[in-house]
């Protein structure tokens, strides 16, 4: 129902800004793992890219931004943080799909869902 409700909004605000927006949740992996994490100037944006799979529709169907203006900034880099110390753990990425140019940009990370065993 949550997952319903999320994608309606988006597909509203999409329609009202006229783009196509996504609202979606990967697959889960196990483990879901992180392959490369880079800041983007200093503002805190960080781009997170995961195995390939785990982002499907975004750069490389692995990867999206996090932005510092997510409200759950600092915990979901405090699970990006653990996922990559434990070398990944069962989960899913919950983001969304702004464009499909396949560039780093076309995502955006909105949070995580552990699913550990």
């Amino acid at each position: 129902m949550k997952r319903r409700l999320l994608t309606l909004m988006f597909a509203s605000i999409a329609v009202w800004f006229g783009n196509t927006v996504y609202a979606a949740t990967g697959p889960a992996l196990t483990p879901l793992k992180i392959t490369a994490m880079y800041t983007k100037g200093g503002n805190g944006t960080i781009y997170v890219a995961f195995q390939s799979g785990a982002m499907p529709g975004c750069y490389a169907n692995a990867g999206g931004y996090l932005y510092s203006s997510n409200t759950f900034y600092k915990e979901i880099y405090a699970q990006l943080l653990m996922i990559t110390a434990n070398g990944g753990i069962q989960a899913s990425v919950i983001y969304t799909q702004i464009a499909s140019s396949d560039n780093w940009g076309d995502c955006t990370i909105d949070g995580i869902f552990l699913t550990p065993q």
